[in-house]
């Protein structure tokens, strides 16, 4: 009887565990979207942010990131730089 009590309360404590871990990483998942509203940057600040100012339309590329078009790897590379991790290459596949 003492097996299974303690075999529960381990069980339980480990689920505990688990269900901080997830919310935990996803409270620090964040889409570039979310990370542009959170820092209230335009589209336009946030481009020279990431290191885009140089691109032909730096605006209209990063919109359509925060609409949900998905970067080149190499550009995913550069925005999880600029943003220290804050947005990664996982962000962008989230539903």
């Amino acid at each position: 009887m003492l097996y299974i009590q303690w075999s529960i309360m381990s069980h339980l404590k480990i689920y505990k565990i688990i269900c901080i871990l997830k919310i935990n990483i996803d409270i620090h998942a964040m889409t570039i979207n979310e990370y542009r509203i959170k820092k209230n940057y335009t589209f336009q600040k946030l481009a020279e942010e990431l290191g885009f100012s140089d691109h032909s339309n730096p605006a209209r590329l990063v919109q359509r990131w925060c609409q949900g078009l998905i970067p080149s790897a190499a550009n995913i590379k550069k925005i999880k730089e600029a943003t220290k991790g804050a947005v990664n290459a996982d962000d962008f596949f989230r539903e």
